[in-house]
Parts: structure tokens; C-alpha cells; sequence
């Protein structure tokens, strides 16, 4: 039976978000699956849903959400489990073999400044629940940074780049030099799409209609119908009906899902919501957090102290090398105002750029890349050196 080390296919990648989880191998440039990092209980029969039977329940009201990551720490193990047990399994087919995962390895997308005890139990899961014979922590900037390099490699240096990941529970600036994170300017805010789904939601329960628990829905109608202003303070002088969209509601009697609509024909379609200034209201909260009353920077003060933080000899190189990725950051209009905004804040002799991968999945892909080379063998943490070394020294090794 061929192992990990000469087959591929059996190299997993995991990229477990705080709101998506990826799958696939080694020989997938895309992930092969892609599930809510959710489940849901049906409060009329108890059943428990994930993947493609929570993504096709649209009666959001009649669901009890449990989620696996708070603030995008894994807290409850039991269920981030299960969820990579259905993945996996569709996968693998596992399940039906006995021991089939002791000749994979498994390459897991983490994020930086992660609690001990939770970089603990991932290894521990992996190791001793699933049986995996190899593991690559895998930090997940670093893995965008790779992408980006092999996607635009004339655009920006392969010496200096600062990462932006705008994620679903935080953003995240980590600058790389020559390859490796530059761990003392690293550095997280607690705004990211998380935040602004559950704002939307009582903006939305407070003016318009009575929400519950439909964060999906919410979640669609941020990411379809809002939009970065570039000049926040000409926009909301604006006459009110200047940004109207309308939304229409998911119908649940067909299962038909809601959608977005410029213009709102009675005849055609029945209930509706209908947003203005909320559209770009909302984003507002990534440049500006302190509008909700958090005593946080918004994100270009963000990456302008992260760069204050690097070597005066070198720090001006990062401002011509921004990354920008997450899915939080594909508002209509975002990469243009950071760029304006940093680019405010820089001497005028330098050349700043600002790359944007908009795919969700870059971060995979870049990990894809590294765990289908050569010398993929020689960077993966294998099961004897756990046994041999415990997870103190690893950690240490593979973490920051």
C-alpha cells in the first residue's frame, strides 16, 4: 500500500476557518469540499446538520447553531471533530477502511498566536484520534504570501511583503522577510466579517424586520449588496435612496433563496428588504471600529503600526508590498481606499503597491504548492518525532 510520502493524493490539506472548512489533497489546486464550520440541530426532530444538508436547510429560525471556534479558536473539539469526520470521510472513505489514515499526512492552515493548549489538541487529534502519520502546521498567511507570490510575482518582491488577511473573526498584518514571518510585528484586530454579520443583523431586527438566528442569510446580503465608500463622508450627506438595493427574501415554502436585486418589480417578487446607506455604512466598521464604540485602529492605522514596528532600514519596502486577502476583504471598493489611505500616510517617493487575492480559497492553494514539492517530507512533524520529542519542542519548531 503506498504512504504519503510517494502518493499525492494522500496528502491532505485542511483549511480549517473560522466560517468555511477546506478539503482536499496534495493534487486538488482547489479545495474538493468546502462545509460552514457549523452545524445546526433542528429544533423540531433534534437532528444534527452540517455540510450539504445545512447549506440546503433555508429555515434558518427553526436551527440551533453550534460553533466549533470562538473568535477563531477551536473550543469545542468534540463537534470541530465531527465536522472533519464527515470531510474526511468523504474523502477517504476512512470510515469503511480500517486505519486507512496511518499512510496520510495532513497539512492544517493555522493562524498565528494561538493558545498553547489549542496547537496542543489539534496535534493531539491528529495523531491519536485520526491516526495520521505525518503533520504540516501550516500558517495560513505565509500560505497566501506563496500564492501571491506565484500569481503576481513581477508586481511585488519576493524579499518584503505585509500580509492582510481580513478572516471572518479578525484581521490579521503579518510582514514576511526572505520568506519568514517577522513574529514581533504581528498583529491581529478583533474586526472581521463575524462582526459585521452580526451588526447588519440588528441593524436589519431594529429598522426593518424581526431576525433570529439567520446568520446566513445575513451573511449573503452583506457580501452581496454592500460596498466600501471612497469618500465616507460625501456618500452619507447624500440624499436618503441614493445606495437602494433591494434584497428579496428566501421563499420557504419552494426553498427558493434569496437573492439581490437593483430594482424591486411588486410583480415579479414578494417580500423584500430594502437597503441604503446601510450598504456601505457597515464596512465602515473595518476603517473606522471606533463608530461602534471599539477601541480598536481600523485597518490601514493597523498596517501602518505594523510597519513602524520593522527595522527603519527596511521597513519602507513593505509599504510598496501589501498583500491583501481573507474573505472578508472582497467589499466592492476596499482594496482602493486602503491603498488610498496608507498611501496618505507614506513619504511621496515611494512606489506603493497593493495585491488582492480574492479568491477564498489562496491560502489553500498556497498550501497546495508547498505540500505537493519535493521536499515536503523534510518539513512535515512525522508521528516518531512526536513520540520522540513531545509537543513542547514542536511547538516551538512549527509555531509562532
Amino acid at each position: 500500500m503506498s504512504d504519503w510520502k510517494t502518493n499525492l493524493n494522500k496528502r491532505l490539506i485542511v483549511d480549517n476557518g473560522s466560517w468555511e472548512i477546506r478539503l482536499g489533497s496534495a493534487l486538488n489546486e482547489v479545495p474538493n469540499l468546502t462545509y460552514y464550520n457549523l452545524l445546526g440541530i433542528d429544533r423540531k426532530n433534534g437532528n444534527l446538520l452540517c455540510g450539504e444538508n445545512l447549506n440546503n436547510y433555508i429555515d434558518e429560525a427553526n436551527l440551533i447553531y453550534v460553533k466549533p471556534q470562538v473568535r477563531g479558536v477551536v473550543v469545542d473539539w468534540d463537534h470541530e471533530v465531527h465536522l472533519w469526520e464527515k470531510m474526511l470521510d468523504a474523502q477517504t472513505e476512512f470510515e469503511s477502511k480500517q486505519n486507512e489514515l496511518q499512510s496520510y499526512s495532513i497539512s492544517i492552515l493555522h493562524n498565528p498566536c494561538v493558545p498553547d493548549k489549542v496547537r496542543q489538541r489539534m496535534i493531539e487529534v491528529c495523531f491519536e484520534y485520526f491516526g495520521f502519520d505525518a503533520i504540516y502546521p501550516a500558517l495560513s498567511q505565509q500560505m497566501s504570501q506563496i500564492h501571491a507570490l506565484d500569481k503576481y510575482n513581477k508586481k511585488i518582491s519576493d524579499t518584503f511583503q505585509l500580509v492582510i488577511e481580513i478572516g471572518h473573526s479578525a484581521t490579521y498584518f503579518v510582514p514576511f522577510f526572505d520568506g519568514q514571518p517577522i513574529n514581533y510585528a504581528i498583529k491581529r484586530l478583533d474586526v472581521g466579517g463575524k462582526l459585521l454579520t452580526n451588526h447588519l443583523k440588528e441593524i436589519i431586527t431594529c429598522r426593518y424586520i424581526q431576525l433570529k438566528n439567520e446568520i446566513r442569510m445575513v451573511s449573503q446580503i452583506k457580501e452581496d449588496m454592500c460596498f466600501v465608500s471612497q469618500n465616507f463622508q460625501k456618500d452619507i450627506k447624500l440624499r436618503k435612496g441614493s445606495h437602494t438595493k433591494y434584497f428579496i427574501l428566501p421563499d420557504y415554502e419552494t426553498g427558493k433563496k434569496g437573492f439581490a436585486v437593483d430594482f424591486y418589480d411588486r410583480s415579479s417578487y414578494s417580500d423584500k428588504l430594502t437597503l441604503d446607506k446601510e450598504r456601505f455604512t457597515l464596512p465602515e466598521i473595518l476603517f473606522n471600529p471606533s463608530d461602534i464604540g471599539l477601541d480598536q485602529c481600523g485597518i490601514s492605522q493597523g498596517a501602518s503600526s505594523v510597519i513602524k514596528e520593522i527595522h527603519p532600514d527596511i521597513k519602507e519596502y513593505f509599504y510598496e508590498n501589501i498583500i491583501l486577502c481573507g474573505g472578508s476583504s472582497n467589499f466592492v471598493g476596499l482594496k482602493e481606499r486602503l491603498l488610498n489611505e496608507v498611501t496618505q500616510n507614506t513619504p511621496d517617493y515611494l512606489d506603493n503597491k497593493l495585491v488582492h487575492l480574492k479568491d477564498t480559497s489562496s491560502a489553500y492553494q498556497g498550501c497546495q504548492r508547498v505540500t505537493s514539492g519535493d521536499n515536503f517530507e523534510m518539513l512535515a512533524m512525522n508521528r516518531n518525532d512526536y513520540k520522540e520529542y513531545g509537543f513542547e519542542q514542536l511547538n516551538a519548531l512549527y509555531f509562532i
